[in-house]
């Protein structure tokens, strides 16, 4: 509410309480000012005589009070157009939150996911390092057992030979 408004707010207020606790009438040279109980001016109205009793007062502070109204209605919708603003900013907030949980709960079944599969592919590298090693040790062993072969083929030919050339 502006500091005018609340100004109005306040006259308003006043002239409401001023309507059944009016004090004193003040006549004036064409005005008739209304004080309250507490002995502050609640409002000043101008007027042609000044011969002026409580029920004038009173009738006077009434037909304030009745223009009063269409301006309380105003600042009524404007504040409820206002809450009504602010519901909607705060549930854009919350649907903000929750598809940001929503975004972290995915990312991290995503981020799980993919350590299953670090680690999986892990585990088949090392399966594999593991079949290949065992695989180089047994070409290593082969390739030592036909190398021993070998060489006792070429013996056993020489040998032969050997014998051959010995025989003619």
């Amino acid at each position: 509410m502006t500091p005018d408004e609340q100004v109005r707010a306040d006259q308003i207020r006043a002239r409401a309480d001023a309507a059944t606790e009016v004090l004193a009438i003040k006549a004036g040279a064409g005005t008739v000012e209304v004080i309250g109980v507490d002995g502050v001016s609640i409002a000043t109205f101008y007027t042609t005589g000044d011969d002026l009793d409580r029920a004038d007062a009173n009738s006077i502070l009434y037909e304030a009070a009745r223009s009063d109204v269409p301006w309380l209605l105003d600042r009524l919708a404007a504040e409820t157009a206002e809450v009504e603003r602010l519901r909607d900013l705060v549930d854009e907030f919350r649907k903000r939150d929750e598809s940001q949980d929503r975004i972290r709960t995915r990312l991290t079944v995503e981020r799980d996911e993919a350590r299953a599969e670090v680690e999986r592919v892990s585990d088949l590298y090392c399966e594999l390092f593991d079949v290949d090693s065992r695989l180089s040790a047994r070409a290593m062993k082969a390739e030592a057992e036909l190398a021993a072969e070998t060489e006792r083929a070429d013996t056993a030919e020489a040998a032969l030979a050997a014998t051959e050339r010995d025989r003619l």
